[in-house]
């Protein structure tokens, strides 16, 4: 399991933001710092202008795919990406992260939103769903101390109405990584750890992963996070399967899993 101190990630991260590889798309940003931001252009290389939180645009020749500007400094949250190229236009958020405070990963279906990905296809936007007992408050402890990062196997169609149930439900706010049709594996645990090793090339804060798959456990201990698994029925409250690797009953035995390995205050 990767142990990050508070001088490895500053170390890591300098005075901005490293960048993924060209083809991915990581929504993460350090705050308090200049960085670079990346874009998603899904049009033709040209010459457009870019809006971040509203400051005044920059002229910018981007290429289809991802491309970067540099901006900031911003504060810890979320932070609106425009690119204004006529009917063209698109806007996007990417999220400012505390440097050095470690990241909680945690999948959406069945670990935090009960109906899963099926209901939330057939619903009206932000509808569907509901959390599952305990993750809110759960999620909402651990933000006091981690960052959140929300990592599913839903296509990129009902990332809008993912984020819409996480907000209706009140969940930390944080950056989504889901699955890009067209480009990702349809593997489970392919596109996970993916989306992980992405992640890593941009914020390599990530310590613990939830989830409720062995799917999810595969992806997490490729990454080399800490892995829990949710088990409502489970006979004990807490039991280690492997090295770095976790059974609970309920959000609340995670919760006092991550307080005692990682030492913080309860």
């Amino acid at each position: 399991m990767r142990r990050l101190g508070l001088l490895a990630l500053l170390i890591t991260m300098g005075a901005g933001c490293s960048r993924a590889p060209e083809t991915a798309y990581v929504p993460i940003v350090p705050a308090g710092v200049r960085c670079s931001v990346p874009l998603r252009w899904p049009g033709d290389d040209r010459t457009v202008k870019v809006r971040v939180n509203g400051a005044e645009p920059v002229e910018l020749a981007v290429r289809g795919g991802i491309s970067h500007v540099v901006a900031g400094p911003f504060p810890a949250g979320r932070v609106s990406v425009e690119v204004l190229a006529g009917a063209s236009s698109t806007r996007h958020d990417v999220f400012a992260l505390e440097r050095g405070l470690p990241a909680i990963v945690c999948d959406v279906d069945h670990t935090i939103d009960a109906a899963g990905s099926v209901a939330a296809l057939m619903s009206a936007a932000g509808e569907a769903g509901k959390s599952v007992d305990g993750s809110r408050e759960a999620l909402a402890e651990l933000a006091e101390s981690y960052s959140i990062i929300y990592l599913t196997a839903r296509a990129e169609p009902l990332w809008a109405k993912t984020e819409a149930f996480l907000r209706r439900e009140t969940f930390p706010d944080g950056p989504l990584l889901g699955w890009r049709m067209g480009q990702d594996p349809v593997s489970r645990a392919t596109l996970k750890t993916r989306r992980l090793r992405e992640l890593d090339a941009v914020w390599p804060a990530a310590r613990w992963g939830i989830g409720d798959k062995a799917s999810d456990e595969e992806a997490y201990r490729a990454a080399g996070l800490g892995s829990i698994l949710l088990e409502p029925a489970a006979a004990e409250p807490v039991r280690q399967v492997a090295d770095f690797c976790w059974r609970v009953r309920s959000w609340r035995d995670a919760v006092a899993l991550i307080r005692q390995h990682d030492g913080a205050k309860q």
